[in-house]
């Protein structure tokens, strides 16, 4: 019979389980029946400390979310509704939307070449306006026209709708815009001095 002893248990030999396992010694069992405690409360201690640090950020950002929310969705990103990207002379040939001229256009007057509806639209703080067409078919178009003999057609590739470049919309500019289709040809009224023209007309 082997006579080394285990420490902490009388006679030398181990104490045995019901599962055949050694069972731990007393002061072991007591020690680890706190561990969970321990662990519990290092937890919550844990967690309170990351709170405190949210809230210490959230109280220093003023309480709410400073990331300001696109003013317009789905608006042109490439310029700010803010700071127009050209005005007068200087929109010649450009895209109303990639310029964001567009963010503040208006239509300042319309006419029918059969079922397609023409537009003259203007953008007050660029002070340039462009053509649109919009129930046309492909090949149809629309085109703006100045007294200063600038001009910009809008075409429709594919689709229904259209918009041309852009044209100088200065105070003495008279704009027009005539449509042409297999069915017709037509032209809104001439459009003086559009910023005035837009105050004697409010549209949308």
């Amino acid at each position: 019979a082997d006579t080394r002893e285990t420490p902490g248990v009388p006679g030398g030999a181990a104490s045995v389980g019901t599962d055949g396992a050694a069972e731990p010694d007393p002061a072991d069992r007591a020690d680890a029946a706190h561990r969970p405690k321990r662990r519990l409360q290092l937890g919550a201690g844990a967690v309170a400390a990351v709170l405190a640090v949210a809230a210490v950020a959230y109280l220093a950002g003023g309480g709410r979310d400073k990331t300001a929310a696109p003013a317009h969705p789905g608006a042109p990103t490439t310029a700010s509704a803010a700071s127009p990207g050209c005005k007068r002379s200087g929109c010649l040939g450009k895209d109303p939307g990639a310029t964001g001229c567009a963010n503040d256009g208006k239509t300042l007057i319309t006419a029918n070449d059969g079922k397609v509806t023409l537009y003259i639209r203007y953008s007050p703080r660029c002070e340039a306006a462009w053509a649109k067409l919009t129930e046309g078919a492909p090949n149809d178009t629309a085109t703006i026209t100045t007294n200063s003999g600038q001009s910009q057609t809008a075409l429709i590739h594919w689709g229904y709708d259209a918009y041309s470049p852009m044209v100088d919309a200065g105070n003495d500019v008279t704009l027009k815009v005539c449509g042409h289709q297999p069915e017709g040809d037509n032209c809104t009224p001439d459009v003086a001095d559009p910023p005035q023209y837009l105050t004697a007309h409010p549209q949308h």
